[in-house]
């Protein structure tokens, strides 16, 4: 008779239990430490068993994936649970509102047990490797945008007319004349070298003349050597994170070539985002098709109605990958300046009067499709062949990003 054991995962101490096919506990719920003595007790415990059991756990942080390493290379199948499954489990269940770590093993092992939960594939290793390097990138370029944030905070304070100098702050000749002004080298000849080197030749003396009148008649507080210090250390960070992206860049592009070469070739779908997206995705073989995948994203559309209460439109589910879900948000809004399938069905949406949020969610959901089948079959995208693609989402349940 099949067994069931239901691992609570946590970040120092898992909890373990075992059930038999019918939810009766045959080993009591029990803590094993995240290390390597604590990892192989519980294999140990688990072939006291005979090796009949099928393991389930929660895909708590990154604290999963050490067990799972243990428990995969022990030669047990291992289903790593959506947490929205095992909720849904405990409201069903006869275990009131306690909520302990004895508890939630036994969910999940519960969960396991009744939804027949497959197991979980061994992740591919370029693809896990592509995963890590899109999530740190998304963490270097949130540390990126928040000392551009601070900067322009700075300014604020000490020079509010310097926005007025330059269209875009963070160009090559604004950064240079920052350098200057966060080191007190605010001299006219030297300012005028770094300009038209840093400009390319478009800015020079007459530019450095306008600067310095700006900085002398401007009404901010004086820029005393805290400030600057900030100034000076936030421009030290941008370089940082600016050369830490650059690199991450390089070897997610590398990997993407091995993962889904063929992604950068759709429509507002360049190579970093295509990085995220297949990083996101995985092994793309695991969903039976692309509505499975759609739901994966969170894009499918939900519908609430109670009694005599009907909405109008309905809203995406935002369950599963929000970084999916973003990325390709992000995809869909560019598909839009090109002249593609996505545009011509954004614009057949807004012509029966939805919302551009409602149309962005489709056209996401519309090149998801795309997206599967590229990534099953390897090959490049192409206008003729794939504006079936997705064809029957275009009637689906309208959705609001919420």
């Amino acid at each position: 008779m099949e067994k069931y054991a239901g691992i609570d995962i946590a970040k120092k101490v898992h909890w373990m239990c075992v059930t038999d096919g019918e939810g009766r506990l045959i080993m009591e719920p029990r803590p094993y430490g995240n290390d390597s003595e604590g990892l192989s007790r519980m294999v140990a415990d688990l072939d006291l068993y005979g090796g009949d059991v099928a393991v389930g756990m929660e895909s708590t942080g990154c604290y999963w994936r050490s067990c799972y390493k243990v428990l995969a290379e022990g030669g047990y199948p291992v289903s790593v649970i959506n947490p929205v499954k095992t909720c849904s489990e405990r409201k069903q269940g006869n275990l009131g509102r306690a909520k302990t770590d004895r508890v939630d093993c036994l969910v999940v092992a519960d969960t396991l047990r009744k939804q027949g939960i497959a197991p979980t594939p061994p992740p591919d290793a370029d693809a896990a490797q592509l995963r890590d390097l899109c999530r740190f990138r998304r963490t270097v370029s949130e540390s990126l945008s928040r000392a551009k944030i601070q900067i322009v905070a700075l300014l604020d304070q000490v020079w509010p007319e310097y926005p007025r100098l330059f269209g875009n702050l963070f160009c090559g000749a604004s950064l240079a004349v920052l350098r200057r002004f966060a080191v007190g080298d605010m001299g006219a000849d030297g300012l005028a070298s770094d300009l038209l080197s840093a400009s390319r030749n478009r800015y020079g003396a007459a530019k450095a003349v306008e600067v310095l009148d700006s900085l002398r008649e401007t009404c901010g507080v004086p820029a005393t050597d805290a400030l600057l210090l900030q100034l000076r250390l936030l421009l030290d960070q941008l370089d940082f994170c600016a050369s830490q992206l650059s690199e991450v860049d390089a070897e997610a592009d590398a990997l993407l070539d091995a993962v889904a070469p063929t992604l950068p070739t759709v429509p507002g779908i360049g190579r970093a985002t295509a990085a995220q997206i297949a990083a996101e995705v995985g092994d793309v073989t695991r969903f039976r098709d692309a509505k499975a995948l759609v739901a994966y994203a969170g894009l499918d559309p939900t519908r609430r109605q109670s009694g005599g209460f009907d909405p109008d439109k309905n809203r995406i589910s935002k369950r599963g990958s929000a970084h999916l879900r973003r990325s390709l948000y992000i995809a869909a809004q560019a598909s839009l300046r090109a002249d593609c399938e996505f545009r011509d069905f954004y614009d057949r949406l807004r012509g029966r009067g939805y919302s551009h949020r409602y149309a962005v969610c489709a056209v996401a959901r519309k090149m998801l499709c795309v997206v599967w089948a590229l990534m099953r079959s390897g090959e490049e995208y192409s206008r003729e062949r794939h504006a079936a693609r997705g064809k029957a989402l275009e009637g689906a349940s309208p959705v609001d990003a919420g």
